[in-house]
């Protein structure tokens, strides 16, 4: 890794109060996700599976969808995570009466559907938060006082 600039050194040396940890140590400590993350957490696109969409229809009418050769397509299109293609095919079941207005309503929201990020970190470290990454026990060599 490179030797960290300037401004990187500066701000460990402003964090750090005691030197006699091992620089691993002084590293392992500035890099333990102990503050409350200031980023809010977004939403995103709800996961799409056949099973959540497909259990949104009738049994009646999932005869009539599970007949249709192109559910692989379908499929497919839930896999790859494309939104746009699983509302068409959906409209397109409507339109062939394979699925009532209810149930393309019905499944349109869940396709549309967001959730809070899983990925968003409620504890972020001082590192990722002051350095935009962790640090190495090399950082904290190059930034111990008298270097």
């Amino acid at each position: 890794m490179p030797e960290p600039n300037p401004a990187v050194i500066a701000a460990i040396r402003g964090r750090v109060v005691d030197w006699t940890p091992t620089n691993a140590q002084i590293a392992a400590t500035l890099n333990t996700a102990n503050i409350a993350n200031p980023t809010a957490r977004l939403n995103v696109p709800k996961p799409m599976t056949t099973a959540a969409l497909l259990g949104l229809i009738v049994n009646a009418n999932k005869a009539k969808v599970y007949g249709r050769a192109v559910l692989s397509d379908l499929r497919g299109d839930i896999r790859a995570g494309d939104r746009t293609g699983v509302k068409s095919w959906f409209g397109l079941a409507l339109v062939a009466a394979d699925i009532t207005s209810a149930e393309y309503t019905a499944l349109v929201a869940e396709v549309d559907a967001v959730v809070p990020d899983p990925s968003w970190p409620a504890q972020v470290s001082w590192a990722q938060l002051n350095i935009g990454r962790p640090l190495d026990a090399s950082d904290i060599a190059a930034s111990r006082p008298g270097v």
